[in-house]
Order: C-alpha cells, then sequence, then structure tokens
C-alpha cells in the first residue's frame, strides 16, 4: 500500500483480501476505491509470510507488551556519532531500553553517549531485543558502543540491566 496525492488518495480502504473492487473492505461501496497493489498486499496474503510488513507489525507490538518501557517512559534523546542515527533511551521503573533507528547508509561502530541519563551507569549488562543478535556490554557509557555495524534503515533494541544475566 503505497498512497498516491493528492492527499485524500493516500488513506484509500485497508485491503483484507485481494479480492477486487473493494478487497473485503465492505460488502458495500467504499467511498474510495482500494490503492494499488491490493490484489498481493493486503491481510490475508501477509498473514503467512513471516517476512511481512503485517508480520513486522506483529513482532513490534509483542516486544512492546514485553517491554513496557517502550509504551510510555522517562524518554532521554541519546547523542549519537553519527548524524543518520538516532538513538533514544526509555526507562520505566527499573527497565530501561535503548532504541537505535539508522536513517542513513549503513555505519561501523557507531558510539553513543549514555552519560546523558542518570540511569545508565559502567558496567551495565546489555541485551539484544530486536534487530541485532547480540550487543556489547555498557564499559563506557561516554562512548557505549553497542554494535558492529547498523544496515541503512536499520531498527535495534537494547534492554540495558543493572548486573549481568
Amino acid at each position: 500500500m503505497t498512497g498516491d496525492k493528492p492527499d485524500e488518495r493516500i488513506r484509500t480502504p485497508m485491503p483484507w483480501t485481494g479480492k477486487l473492487p473493494t478487497a473485503g473492505f465492505t460488502s458495500g461501496t467504499s467511498w474510495e476505491p482500494v490503492g494499488y497493489g491490493a490484489e498481493t498486499a493486503n491481510v490475508a496474503s501477509e498473514t503467512s509470510d513471516p517476512d511481512s510488513v503485517l508480520a513486522a507489525y506483529r513482532d513490534l507490538i509483542a516486544v512492546r507488551k514485553l517491554y513496557p518501557s517502550l509504551g510510555g517512559a522517562e524518554t532521554v534523546i541519546i547523542p549519537s556519532s553519527e548524524s543518520g542515527v538516532y538513538a533514544v533511551l526509555l526507562h520505566l521503573g527499573d527497565e530501561t531500553t535503548l532504541v537505535l533507528v539508522n536513517f542513513g547508509l549503513k555505519v561501523e561502530s557507531p558510539s553513543f553517549d549514555l552519560s546523558v541519563a542518570p540511569c545508565v551507569s559502567s558496567g551495565m549488562h546489555a541485551e539484544a531485543v530486536w534487530g541485532q543478535e547480540q550487543v556489547a556490554q555498557v564499559t563506557d557509557p561516554a562512548a557505549y558502543v553497542p554494535v558492529k555495524t547498523l544496515a541503512p534503515y536499520e531498527i535495534s533494541i537494547i534492554k540495558l540491566g543493572a548486573t549481568g544475566p
């Protein structure tokens, strides 16, 4: 579902099936025709595809349920060594998560200044939650290098804890 301009065409009916003309959105007449590609980009076809956008959203919703800090918490924007990488630290109760989003090209060994967040200290355990399979422990909060690389448009979520596993 790519949408198109004018803005009224961006919000076309949700395609639940690939059956045109309404793609399962209604049994009546919808206010707009379904968007381009509804025959293949629809809920029914993406439900069984583990690499679909729908599967990614479902996985992210499950992660958010597991980690309450992702749903609403004290938020600290973290300085990054890479201008294309956005980093935010979320802290709720005794849970702290670091979210990294690379909006640019592939980066090598990006570093982050976690010392701006009072809830972070040297020796904290780090656990990969989304994206990366392995992340480095926090040895120097002022120059934390959690991953070796971040691919273009990659998102990485890291849970930080007071002690090791």
